[in-house]
């Protein structure tokens, strides 16, 4: 009976894009902003032999997380920002008509999709702290794998 691979294994497995190979194209129905993001993300996870078919969809829910924040941010300088550029702590808690302070609606959906991308980008060994807990596997090297399921 084959072995299964074990869990706690953090080196990739086979059905990788390897660096050598052409970069995938972003898919349609991401936004003009989540292309971007796509197109500089891509290469460097394919470089490094972390992005391959069965993470594609993960990888479009990273670059749209990244196209909502960018988007919320944007509102909330348009809606608090006074026009200066700059958030300050009043504008985010701004007054009610009935005079009281309440919190810009904008602020606890931005502070979710902020978490969700933290944790996509790890996923991906995107930050610094998370970059070290991957292992690149060299093209050239024997698969690890073998012999398990």
């Amino acid at each position: 009976m084959p072995r299964r691979k074990p869990m706690s294994l953090t080196e990739l497995s086979d059905d990788l894009f390897r660096g050598d190979e052409e970069v995938p194209d972003p898919p349609e129905r991401l936004g003009v902003v989540a292309r971007r993001v796509w197109q500089e993300l891509a290469p460097l996870l394919v470089k490094d032999g972390l992005l391959g078919p069965r993470y594609m969809l993960i990888f479009e829910s990273l670059c749209n997380t990244t196209e909502k924040i960018l988007f919320a941010e944007a509102a909330l300088m348009r809606d608090c920002g006074r026009g200066s550029g700059e958030l300050v702590g009043d504008d985010l808690w701004p007054t009610s008509e009935s005079g009281y302070a309440q919190q810009h609606p904008i602020v606890n959906t931005l502070a979710k999709w902020k978490e969700e991308q933290r944790k996509l980008l790890r996923e991906f060994g995107l930050t610094p702290l998370s970059s070290k807990d991957v292992k690149v596997k060299d093209a050239g090297a024997e698969n690890p794998f073998k012999g398990f399921e």
